[in-house]
């Protein structure tokens, strides 16, 4: 397994501006208190846009809308597919839309099919789910179903952001066959060893305020964490992968500072499951790599890429 690190980085939860890693507000809550919100999984994004029209050609459709269990999904794709290579699927962040990753978007249609879609209960145009918290498996799963239901072929390649790099490291484990590679920006840590790893260093009621909630559904998108330690199991070693981490502690003080090296070290082990995974903190990028790395993040892609079609 290659693996790289960089530098040692200051954690920003995407506090003030994102409302925090657990995907609920660290700043002034109901009764005028700040609370922070330590484990960079989730995050709030911005109000959808307009769906970008970034290519002439478009496969298999500049929009689509399909039903899923008696939901209604709406997606995108852009691009053209070149015969025989994957399609890119992208995964947004907790609340987010199909258009939270569309600087990525923009930097691979020029010479693929990206796809895209909106999460029930993220703020999208997708019907909300009808019960939450939802396990994350049945999320991952859900993406599949979207895919074929829209016409998507295999295979994949899969790129996400916070709790939409989680769904898209268990989607890769659910459907390893059809998916050719990935890149995980800050995905929630695996369940199991996080709780393990944070109580070396925080209190239980720390625990039992500041990270149970998050995982276990009380986020923007209701999506139950828990079951996210198959994360740890292992990929094919065919299968070449990036996880991408970075927070800033500057906003979040003494707690965010106890919890860093033990969060870098358990999003490590994501890496960890595969030969062809390997583990990149990013110095200075903060929770959305994506938005302040992106440079970062397409080269990175475009190497996975190159070992995924090589």
């Amino acid at each position: 397994m290659t693996r790289r690190t960089q530098g040692a980085a200051s954690l920003l939860l995407a506090v003030v501006l994102t409302a925090g890693c657990s995907g609920q507000a660290p700043s002034n809550d109901a009764d005028g208190s700040a609370a922070p919100t330590p484990t960079p999984a989730t995050s709030i994004e911005p109000t959808p846009t307009e769906v970008p029209s970034l290519a002439p050609s478009f496969a298999p459709a500049t929009a689509f809308e399909v039903e899923v269990d008696g939901l209604t999904i709406v997606g995108h794709c852009s691009g053209t597919r070149v015969a025989g290579e994957p399609v890119v699927i992208l995964q947004h962040g907790n609340g987010g839309s199909q258009n939270h990753l569309r600087g990525i978007e923009q930097h691979l249609a020029t010479s693929r099919l990206v796809c895209a879609y909106d999460r029930p209960g993220g703020n999208g145009r997708s019907d909300p789910p009808s019960q939450r918290p939802r396990p994350i498996v049945e999320v991952a799963t859900e993406a599949h179903e979207v895919l074929v239901a829209a016409g998507i072929e295999p295979p994949y390649f899969l790129v996400g952001q916070s709790a939409g790099a989680a769904i898209t490291v268990v989607f890769a484990h659910l459907f390893a066959a059809e998916v050719v590679g990935f890149v995980a920006s800050n995905p929630n840590p695996p369940y199991t060893a996080w709780i393990e790893a944070v109580r070396q260093v925080a209190s239980e009621a720390e625990i039992n305020s500041l990270e149970l909630p998050d995982y276990r559904g009380e986020n923007p998108e209701g999506i139950d964490f828990t079951g996210n330690d198959l994360m740890l199991e292992p990929l094919p070693a065919s299968m070449p992968y990036a996880v991408l981490f970075d927070e800033d502690c500057r906003l979040l003080g003494f707690y965010c500072d106890r919890i860093l090296e033990p969060l870098a070290q358990t999003q490590s082990l994501i890496a960890d499951a595969g030969e062809g995974g390997r583990f990149l903190w990013v110095q200075g990028a903060g929770h959305e790599i994506p938005e302040t790395e992106p440079e970062l993040v397409f080269d990175m892609i475009d190497e996975v890429w190159g070992e995924a079609t090589d």
